[in-house]
C-alpha cells in the first residue's frame, strides 16, 4: 500500500475521532511533503467530515443496540414500562380514594 493512500486511508479513518484542526493539521503536512495540493484540501475536509457524521451515526446506533440489549439482558424496567406501572398505580390510587 503506498504511503499517501495508506495515510488518507487512515485519515479518513480517523477522521470520524479526530477534531478537525488535528485533521487539518495532518493536511498541512501532507501539502507540505507534496502529497495533497492544496486546491484538494477543501473538498477532502469535506468528504472527512461527511465520512465522520456518517461513521459517529453508525457508531451511535450500534452503541444503542448493544445497550439496549444489555438493558434487556439485565432484565431491567425501560421507560415505558416504568410509565404504564406509574399510570396503572395512579389509576388505583384513585380507585382506593373513591
Amino acid at each position: 500500500m503506498s504511503d499517501i493512500f495508506r495515510k488518507v486511508f487512515l485519515a479518513g479513518l480517523g477522521a470520524a475521532w479526530l477534531s478537525k484542526e488535528k485533521v487539518e493539521e495532518l493536511l498541512g503536512e501532507l501539502i507540505k511533503k507534496g502529497e495533497m495540493a492544496e486546491k484538494e484540501k477543501p473538498k477532502f475536509l469535506r468528504e472527512m467530515s461527511q465520512k465522520a457524521a456518517e461513521a459517529r451515526k453508525e457508531f451511535e446506533k450500534a452503541f444503542n443496540q448493544a445497550l439496549a440489549k444489555a438493558l434487556k439482558k439485565a432484565n431491567l424496567a425501560t421507560k415505558t414500562e416504568v410509565e404504564e406501572l406509574k399510570k396503572k398505580v395512579e389509576a388505583l390510587a384513585k380507585k382506593i380514594e373513591q
